[in-house]
C-alpha cells in the first residue's frame, strides 16, 4: 500500500470520483474535544474557540494554556461515531453520557457532524486499499498492453506433474 499512501493527490482525486461508493450508516463527529482543568480555563476557551478554525485548536490552545510546565488543557482530536466518546455523545449526538470525573472534567468540543465523508482522509483505510488495487489493476492492464504474454504449456504441464 506504499505507493497508494503516499500520493495524496491521486488518492484524492480517486475519492472524488468514487464518493458515493463510501457512505456512512450513521452521522460522525469530525473535530477537537477539549478538557479544562478548571471552569475559569474553560470559560477563557470557549471564548477564543468560535475565532479558530479546527486544524488551528490544538496548537493555539496549547500555547495559550500548556506553558511554563503548567497544563491546563488536554484534547481529543477525532473522526467519532457515536459510543466512541462520552463529551461527544453527550455534547453532539444528545445523548446521556458519563461526565468526565477529577482532573480535566470541564469539557466543550469544536469540529462538526459529518453524514458523509468530506475527503479522503476520514475514509483513509477503505479508500487507501481501494486505490492500491486500482493501481494495481491499470500497471497490469498497461503491462499487458506493452508486452506479448507467452505460455511455455511445456513447463506448465511439468509444474502440473
Amino acid at each position: 500500500m506504499n505507493k497508494a499512501a503516499k500520493d495524496k493527490e491521486g488518492i484524492s482525486q480517486f475519492f472524488e470520483e468514487n464518493k458515493s461508493k463510501y457512505v456512512w450508516s450513521a452521522p460522525k463527529y469530525k473535530g477537537v474535544v477539549i478538557y479544562c482543568l478548571d471552569k475559569q480555563t474553560l470559560d477563557k476557551v470557549n471564548k477564543i474557540l468560535p475565532k479558530l478554525a479546527v486544524d488551528s485548536v490544538p496548537a493555539v490552545l496549547n500555547r495559550e494554556f500548556n506553558k511554563d510546565g503548567k497544563k491546563l488543557v488536554k484534547m481529543e482530536r477525532g473522526l467519532f461515531q457515536e459510543g466512541a466518546n462520552d463529551v461527544v455523545d453527550r455534547t453532539v449526538f444528545k445523548k446521556q453520557g458519563k461526565k468526565p470525573q477529577g482532573e480535566f472534567s470541564f469539557t466543550t468540543v469544536k469540529g462538526k457532524l459529518l453524514t458523509a465523508p468530506e475527503s479522503y482522509v476520514d475514509v483513509k483505510g477503505p479508500i487507501t486499499a481501494d486505490y492500491q488495487n486500482y493501481l494495481e489493476k491499470k500497471w497490469v492492464e498497461d503491462l499487458r498492453e506493452r508486452h506479448e504474454i507467452h505460455v511455455f504449456n511445456n513447463v506448465l504441464n511439468m509444474i502440473h506433474e
